[in-house]
């Protein structure tokens, strides 16, 4: 009788766990912006899907910063502020829909894309197909000759094997408590990541590149591992970057929308430890999570959107001689947008862009397990050899930005982490 019950009770529990299972994978839940689908729950992961606003998804589990769910029959990771128990309104809707709509239309411009006129979803070829066909529009509408191939130079992200094998004691021994208060001591704006910007910073990466990058790929992949380390850390750990190298002994470092990442051969060789190199590729970061750069975008954007047109565009446009003038007007527009930040990066940023990036670019150092004071070292011996610095290097007193993060890391306590020289001087001696 004894046995009897506890089988009985044993297969109570089973059924309940079923139970609860059940009704944890059939939660529904809506997408509230632009998400991306990966196989994964990290940044690095393969894109499966890309899904538009008020998709209807199935919640499965969560992980961290991470939701698993089912969209129709593919299951695959977003992140958890994508995703809302109601659809999103007629007024943001119309504003995401948008998005679905400029990059059909980018798509359309090299005669891909799917001509109905529900799209729900975008496949990585889709994705891809729309980046890279504004990219071709602009730059032959500036005439740019491209000798350099950008895609060449892209590598593939870490498997999750690789990536935890690397970071290894490079991880910080911090509770999840402890980082949110580092990530948010007061309330503050981060802006969503916006896919309808990336054909913008794709087609002026691929203008970057012009100037030359280097071919060295264990250097670009430790890049890109760091990189990866850093994005975890950050207030985005679903942003998935490309970092390239520079061909220039000058000091130069900036980013683009749709995540890509430049540092120069001259930077690299000022720097003498790992954990350097983290504050200057997190303080790019931060200024990619902030979306430094796009005033231009952010002042059109309700411009744009207030465009009708878009809700009429005809999916059959293919040829650019065929769109009417108010749309050959909005493609002018976007045009502008990337001719605007092509010339931004070749001129000094904002100071307050610098003072924001610089503070958040040492946290995100200090939560990647490193010794944000090695930033200080770095930013001293620039302003010593007197070397000409752009971007982000430049403009702002390099006096005044030391200033600000020795008082920061006093204010915070962040006097510790690590420094890292062995691979990263075997890596930078071969460069």
């Amino acid at each position: 009788m004894k046995n009897t019950i506890i089988i009985f009770f044993g297969v109570l529990l089973f059924s309940t766990a079923i139970v609860n299972t059940s009704v944890m994978a059939q939660e529904i839940k809506y997408t509230n912006q632009t998400a991306d689908m990966r196989e994964g729950p990290a940044a690095y992961h393969d894109l499966l899907l890309r899904l538009y606003i008020n998709n209807r998804v199935e919640l499965d589990s969560t992980q961290g910063y991470w939701d698993r769910i089912w969209f129709e029959e593919t299951r695959g990771w977003v992140p958890g502020y994508t995703l809302s128990d109601d659809k999103t309104n007629s007024d943001k809707l119309q504003s995401d829909s948008l998005q679905s709509r400029m990059d059909l239309m980018f798509s359309q411009m090299d005669g891909e894309g799917d001509t109905e006129e529900e799209q729900l979803t975008a496949s990585p070829a889709q994705v891809s197909a729309a980046v890279k066909g504004f990219a071709e529009k602009w730059r032959e509408s500036k005439d740019m000759d491209i000798t350099v191939d950008l895609e060449r130079f892209m590598i593939d992200a870490p498997s999750t094997t690789e990536f935890r094998n690397f970071i290894g004691v490079r991880e910080r021994d911090m509770t999840r408590q402890q980082k949110r208060r580092l990530l948010y001591p007061e309330a503050i704006f981060v802006p969503y990541t916006d896919p309808a910007i990336d054909q913008i910073g794709y087609a002026v990466a691929t203008a970057v590149a012009q100037d030359g990058l280097v071919s060295n790929y264990p250097v670009q992949r430790y890049l890109t591992l760091l990189s990866a380390l850093i994005v975890e850390n950050s207030h985005k750990p679903e942003l998935n970057f490309d970092v390239f190298i520079l061909d220039t002994n000058e000091v130069q470092g900036y980013s683009l929308p749709g995540n890509f990442v430049f540092i120069s051969k001259g930077a690299l060789k000022q720097m003498r430890s790992e954990a350097e190199l983290v504050h200057f590729l997190a303080h790019e970061v931060a200024h990619l999570v902030f979306s430094h750069g796009m005033l231009e975008y952010e002042e059109r954007e309700e411009k744009i959107r207030s465009e009708s047109m878009f809700d009429e565009l005809d999916r059959k446009l293919a040829d650019e001689d065929r769109y009417t003038e108010e749309e050959q007007g909005i493609r002018d527009n976007l045009n502008e947008m990337a001719d605007q930040l092509y010339d931004y990066i070749n001129s000094d940023r904002l100071e307050e862009y610098e003072v924001k990036a610089d503070h958040w670019g040492i946290i995100y150092t200090y939560l990647s397990g490193y010794n944000p004071n090695e930033a200080v070292k770095y930013l001293n011996r620039i302003q010593i050899s007197e070397t000409e610095a752009r971007m982000e290097w430049n403009g702002l007193s390099l006096e005044n930005r030391i200033k600000a993060i020795n008082e920061q890391i006093n204010e915070m306590n962040l006097n510790s982490g690590n420094v890292n020289t062995d691979l990263f001087n075997r890596l930078i001696d071969n460069l």
